[in-house]
């Protein structure tokens, strides 16, 4: 699946509600580890930190949802890949760039718009886009 069969959709953007997009089961439990992909059942384990919700369990939820992508799709499985896959989600192409141009580089008003992501999100994300990421991201084209 890609967002190009449905339209990228408008920020701002919940892992919650793209986990049941992708139909990636969640269940929340109280173990000690923020998340976990377990891909022997098909389910992302949510826990810790994560419970009390903000931009810090969309970002797990959104690098665990990269690793599920991933296996998906066979694809190579390392911390950074699921990571770049669950921004992409998060922080889809078209939408993010259009705000980039109305808003600039300013991680306040770009917080304020994509409430779920946290200014690391953005950083990184905006750093994709920058000439001197080059190669580093292009294996990742085709997650956004």
């Amino acid at each position: 699946m890609a967002y190009r069969d449905i339209g990228e959709p408008e920020p701002p953007i919940s892992a919650l509600a793209l986990a049941d997009w992708l139909r990636i089961p969640v269940q929340r439990t109280h173990r000690r580890a923020l998340a976990r992909f377990d891909a022997a059942e098909g389910l992302i384990y949510l826990g810790g930190a994560s419970l009390r919700g903000g931009p810090r369990l969309h970002e797990a939820l959104a690098h665990e949802l990269g690793h599920a992508i991933l296996h998906r799709y066979e694809a190579e499985q390392d911390e950074a890949s699921a990571s770049l896959v669950g921004l992409a989600l998060m922080l889809p192409r078209g939408p993010f760039l259009r705000d980039v141009a109305e808003l600039g580089r300013d991680l306040r008003a770009l917080g304020a718009r994509h409430v779920h992501c946290s200014p690391r999100m953005l950083e990184t994300r905006l750093a994709w886009f920058d000439e001197q990421a080059g190669e580093r991201f292009y294996r990742f084209r085709r997650f956004g």
